[in-house]
């Protein structure tokens, strides 16, 4: 910074006192300043000129809040303010056991089996010689192997790649059923109604065939609020924020049970959402979803939502989140609102 101000220093000088510089000041017989004569201007006037100019830089730190930066110069504010507001800030975590998403099941062509969505295991009977799509050789099919087995039925492998394929039989009716995990099923039920490719043939889902195990899910949550005034335009520069959280085995542990380290940030699993609100004068509210974005020089508040969600199966860990540690630049200027 010195290394840029002395140069800009000499040169204000220089020009401020070529006004007196003609003729032969040294009596050299050259025209001009040598720099023996500069050396004592510069000696003579810095003072003064430093205390003719003022260059104020205000950081004021507000815990998980902003540092806010202002430059005045010779008693001129610039138009724009520009904060960073950076910090670490405790989520909001919950934690439970989703069990029940991790049900197996079948969706059902009922053209080829009929049946109705049930928990019962009454309608097994009926699927007695099912063709279902499903992955030679996987997991999925030797859990539908023992099921089967199970309730003294049977039914056909249809050998498919993977879940793209399994939809593309299930459509033209190469196979009666599908298999996944239930919240799999429920939105590919939900996809297949809508979209209109089963040609009007009603599909179901069957009763849990059983599930892959106990399945435990925690998140943490943050909320981050911005708020535009009218006039004013509020633009965000950079935004970085990321989470850790830590899980140990904390009964019935040996050694394979090892500490289960994760990160999270907005490159790396974390899910960000945005959602602004922005009044325009006698018109009212209007609402929408948009990055890093608020209508400029309308009041609006910006509302971004972060979430780090982690599932696991062991229900002898306990896993701690850290605090969301965050760094966020902005610059705020105002701008003229016509009519």
């Amino acid at each position: 910074m010195r290394a840029v101000a002395i140069p800009m220093i000499l040169l204000m000088l220089s020009a401020s006192f070529a006004g007196c510089t003609s003729g032969d000041p040294d009596g050299d017989g050259t025209s001009g300043i040598d720099m023996e004569i500069l050396n004592e201007m510069i000696d003579d006037n810095l003072q003064d000129f430093i205390n003719n100019t003022s260059v104020t830089v205000v950081n004021n730190h507000y815990s998980n809040e902003s540092n806010e930066v202002t430059n005045h110069i010779n008693s001129t504010s610039s138009d724009s303010v520009y904060r960073i507001m950076t910090g670490a800030i405790a989520g909001v975590e919950n934690s439970g056991n989703i069990s029940s998403e991790n049900d197996h099941v079948l969706l059902v062509r009922g053209d080829a089996i009929t049946g109705t969505n049930s928990s019962s295991n009454a309608q097994y009977p009926s699927l007695d010689g099912a063709k279902i799509c499903v992955r030679i050789g996987s997991s999925e099919e030797g859990k539908i192997v023992n099921w089967f087995s199970h309730n003294n039925i049977s039914f056909t492998s249809v050998p498919v790649a993977d879940a793209a394929e399994a939809t593309m039989k299930f459509r033209d009716g190469s196979c009666d059923a599908i298999e996944g995990l239930r919240s799999y099923i429920e939105a590919k039920k939900m996809e297949l109604e809508n979209d209109g490719s089963m040609n009007g043939v009603e599909i179901w889902i069957s009763a849990p065939m059983g599930a892959f195990g106990e399945l435990y899910a925690i998140e943490s949550r943050v909320d981050f609020t911005l708020e535009q005034e009218y006039g004013t335009v509020l633009d965000i520069g950079n935004f970085y924020a990321e989470i850790s959280v830590e899980g140990n085995c904390v009964e019935d542990c040996n050694s394979s049970d090892l500490p289960d380290y994760r990160t999270f940030s907005l490159q790396n699993n974390a899910i960000i959402e945005m959602f602004s609100v922005c009044s325009i004068p006698d018109y009212g509210l209007i609402a929408y979803n948009d990055v890093y974005f608020m209508l400029p020089g309308l009041d609006c508040t910006l509302t971004i939502s972060l979430h780090a969600y982690v599932e696991y199966e062991r229900d002898n860990y306990e896993y701690v989140w850290s605090d969301w540690a965050y760094y966020m630049t902005l610059s705020e200027s105002e701008v003229t609102m016509e009519e």
